[in-house]
């Protein structure tokens, strides 16, 4: 944890920093594993994997995924790997996922020293969750599945976690 997640220099691409702030998540919520690490360096890495999704995320909305793949210059309004590519639909719902967990641990911890979201970040990553969870249900299947970046990949796994992530987002709409 000192060595290597608390270093969030090693992170290069959204995946990465989604794993990153979720194990931080994850190791904030564990008292035996906080007691263990300087909880400013918690809290500065947390907020580092926060501002990375926030500056590197995806702010046009496609209507389709065919639109997605066809037009150049609409990326969607989610995640790919870094800035410079088009959404796909696991990397936004990671993304999602892992900013409305900080979200709900800010909303939860009213003046906890490890609490990374002021009021004006709340409402930042209120809203980028909001707009990431808007494009995921506008680019669902027909089926009610997920492609990633096409329509012709659809696995059960992928459905399922999409669903399952995108569930968990409405309640914050």
């Amino acid at each position: 944890i000192k060595i290597w997640l608390l270093d969030t220099s090693h992170a290069e691409i959204s995946i990465d920093y989604c794993w990153v702030l979720y194990a931080l998540q994850k190791v904030r919520e564990c008292p035996v594993l906080l007691s263990r690490i300087d909880a400013s360096r918690l809290k500065e890495a947390i907020n580092n994997c926060l501002q990375w999704l926030s500056k590197n995320r995806n702010t046009e909305e496609a209507k389709s995924i065919e639109q997605l793949c066809e037009e150049d210059g609409i990326k969607g309004c989610g995640w790919g790997d870094n800035d410079a590519e088009i959404s796909n639909s696991i990397r936004t719902a990671l993304a999602v996922y892992v900013i409305n967990r900080e979200i709900e641990f800010t909303k939860r911890a009213v003046n906890n020293q490890l609490t990374v979201l002021d009021s004006e970040g709340l409402d930042l990553f209120r809203e980028i969750s909001q707009d990431a969870t808007k494009w995921l249900l506008s680019i669902q299947n027909s089926d009610g599945g997920w492609g990633n970046i096409d329509k012709k990949s659809h696995r059960i796994s992928k459905k399922a976690l999409l669903f399952g992530i995108v569930t968990e987002a409405l309640i914050y709409l």
